[in-house]
């Protein structure tokens, strides 16, 4: 229980220091989307799989681009508390980048709306993304679902605890998708730019 609690704790400090960072070195505000560096400690580079930081401060660390990382959007704390703390949670995150971040809320689910049954065999056999898709094909899921879905589609690299990741179940991640005005999103790197 103690290492979790540290693990929650670790996670939930990154945004912390990351905004604290902006404040005092007077950043762009668009570093919470996307920026060149981490502001993490040992335990958050290791989990991240960056090399070269040691102790438990907070602080600054340069990326290069293959990092797949800078930014809040990346964060394991807000990835973390977006997913189902088993995998990923592409509904969820969307939601949360459509209201927080885009400040464009959904509409609530409407009465009765069917829920994914993870107990059919079909089901348990497709992908988050698959998944998604065969709902959204309800009649009653698929205006909300069209707005919703690409936004956490694209953050499908990061799993339940914001580790990078290519594949799922032996598969390559797709974390491709197509907003409602057409335009393309290509994981997190489409998400950002």
């Amino acid at each position: 229980m103690r290492r979790a609690r540290s693990f929650i704790a670790e996670h939930l400090g990154e945004p912390l220091a990351l905004f604290d960072h902006m404040l005092r070195n007077n950043r762009s505000i668009m570093d919470f989307l996307d920026s060149d560096y981490l502001v993490i400690n040992e335990p958050l580079a290791r989990h991240y799989g960056i090399a070269g930081v040691s102790g438990q401060e907070f602080r600054k660390v340069s990326l290069s681009p293959e990092v797949n990382r800078g930014g809040l959007l990346t964060t394991a704390a807000v990835l973390t508390m977006n997913s189902t703390g088993v995998d990923s949670n592409p509904l969820k995150r969307g939601v949360w980048l459509l209201e927080r971040i885009l400040h464009d809320p959904p509409p609530p689910p409407p009465p009765n709306v069917p829920q994914v049954d993870l107990t059919d065999p079909r089901i348990l056999k497709m992908t988050p993304k698959e998944r998604m898709a065969d709902h959204r094909n309800q009649a009653a899921c698929r205006s909300c679902h069209a707005r919703i879905d690409p936004w956490g589609l694209s953050l499908e690299n990061f799993d339940a605890i914001g580790r990078f990741r290519t594949t799922i179940n032996d598969q390559p991640v797709d974390a491709t998708a197509v907003l409602q005005n057409k335009q393309p999103l290509d994981g997190v790197a489409g998400l950002k730019g």
